[in-house]
């Protein structure tokens, strides 16, 4: 590794490690990063190696001149990308962040393009397109792109200096909100005073989110990305806070997919990389105490009925009950209509599903009968189900929260967080719900409020396909291996 890293160009001298005031250090990666510096030829690697390292290797370059020939594709005869600002600007933002030359016809005509789109009122009109203020893709394309002394760029970033509620807080926007607003403010720094503005939205980040790095509805991963994007002290403090979720969230590769660039570029930026490199390899969080194999057939999420499992055939559209010993299936009961979540309660299955309204369904285990059907309009995509303490829990892959639904109660409609961003299959127990998260690597035990109990992650390198509580063990699916396991912390010391 040492000669091929050394022909790239980066630095591998012996050195002591830096320390992390928090002891957030304690273990380092459980695979060496620079493997996949070294060795991956994905976009995300030359990127890495570009952006990051200052190091491309022979090929990088056509690698990424290939991802702008492959942007390039959209791009029209009168130099717009698409029918709003908006996704004018976005291409154009992302040709920019490939290195495509701000001097050349694609950006200059496209900015253009774009602008008239704007004075036109092309626009996607978006909650905080207000007074003028440009759309946040298009305005950090005009702080990229050459054009920053736009007067509408000033102006945009003096709106969003004003009317910080706009983008910073929990229910602000989307799940990447907090990155692409970060990214554009950051750029725009030069151009307007927006340094409390910057500071006001990174602490906001950094007190959110909780031991776990996790703040509802948000993605954390676009944390990651935007404090390593800026350069700011509050930047390094939430990357060290984001150091488990880091940790945890690697591939065996050293790298980390599509998120590679964000996190070498935060850990190099903050003088991180070098420390994990360093410690010892972060132990495994689980171990398995009882696997049961399971039986031909697509198998998504997991019950326990007391005596066996349940899981969901979507391929055949239907529920399953399995053995809990010998994974040989007891008993199916077709389904009426693709389901998403699967739960039971009481001798009586339930399931969540689309339709032209979202809906949970009571069925009788025995004959799939209908015993009750709840609509749910208020949860707009609906995923997995779990009981508790005679309602359920139904989450929202959209809103990243839960819908309380109350069987005897169904015309009430409430929502609430749960202590990850993004509840997917769910898991009740008797204090809380455990959910396999969907942004993040990990496995979240959140209280009946939502606040945070327990985390670890994910066991089976991510590959969860349902999780089950049987009373005294958390059960998962291992989708690699085709089986459900009992799964137990392990203890670091």
């Amino acid at each position: 590794m040492r000669t091929v890293l050394v022909a790239l160009g980066i630095a591998i001298t012996a050195h002591s490690a830096q320390t992390v005031e928090d002891g957030s250090m304690t273990y380092g990666f459980r695979y060496d990063p620079m493997r996949f510096v070294e060795e991956n030829e994905s976009l995300q690697a030359a990127r890495v190696r570009e952006t990051v390292f200052d190091a491309p290797r022979e090929g990088d370059r056509d690698v990424i001149d290939a991802a702008i020939a492959k942007a390039m594709e959209n791009r029209r005869e009168d130099g717009t990308f698409a029918d709003t600002s908006k996704d004018t600007g976005s291409a154009l933002l992302e040709l920019l962040r490939l290195g495509h030359g701000a001097d050349s016809p694609a950006i200059r005509d496209g900015l253009a393009a774009m602008m008239d789109q704007y004075l036109a009122g092309k626009n996607a009109d978006e909650w905080y397109e207000k007074d003028g203020a440009l759309n946040i893709y298009p305005l950090n394309a005009l702080l990229l792109g050459g054009m920053e002394d736009a007067p509408e760029a000033a102006m945009s970033l003096r709106w969003l200096a004003a009317h910080p509620d706009s983008w910073v807080g929990p229910n602000a926007g989307c799940p990447w909100t907090p990155e692409v607003f970060v990214y554009a403010v950051w750029d725009g720094r030069d151009v307007e005073d927006v340094d409390d503005t910057l500071a006001h939205a990174l602490t906001w980040m950094r007190d959110s989110m909780n031991d776990a790095g996790q703040i509802t509805y948000k993605d954390p991963w676009g944390f990651v990305s935007a404090a390593g994007y800026v350069d700011h002290p509050v930047g390094r403090e939430i990357v060290v806070k984001l150091l488990p979720l880091i940790l945890r969230g690697q591939q065996s590769d050293g790298g980390w997919g599509h998120h590679s660039l964000s996190v070498f570029r935060a850990l190099v930026r903050y003088d991180l990389l070098d420390a994990l490199r360093a410690g010892p390899p972060l132990p495994p969080d689980w171990r398995v105490t009882e696997s049961v194999p399971l039986p031909e057939g697509s198998a998504q999420g997991l019950a326990w009925d007391g005596e066996a499992f349940w899981t969901r055939d979507p391929k055949e559209n239907r529920a399953v009950r399995l053995d809990a010993t010998t994974g040989g299936v007891l008993r199916s009961v077709a389904l009426r209509e693709e389901a998403h979540g699967l739960a039971y309660k009481d001798g009586n299955l339930v399931v969540t599903a689309r339709g032209e309204t979202s809906h949970v369904v009571i069925l009788d285990a025995d004959s799939g009968g209908i015993l009750q059907d709840i609509p749910t309009p208020h949860v707009d995509w609906i995923g997995s189900v779990a009981a508790v303490n005679g309602h359920f829990l139904v989450a929202d892959t959209f809103n990243g929260c839960v819908a309380v639904v109350d069987p005897d109660k169904p015309e009430q409609r409430t929502r609430h967080g749960l202590a990850g961003g993004g509840p997917g299959y769910l898991a009740a127990t008797d204090d809380g719900v455990w959910h396999a998260d969907y942004w993040s690597p990990l496995l979240i035990k959140s209280d009946h409020g939502g606040g945070l109990l327990e985390w670890a992650g994910k066991p089976f390198g991510g590959n969860v396909g349902g999780i089950a509580w049987d009373g005294q063990r958390l059960w998962a699916i291992d989708s690699g291996e085709r089986r459900i396991c009992a799964i137990e912390r392990i203890e670091a010391n």
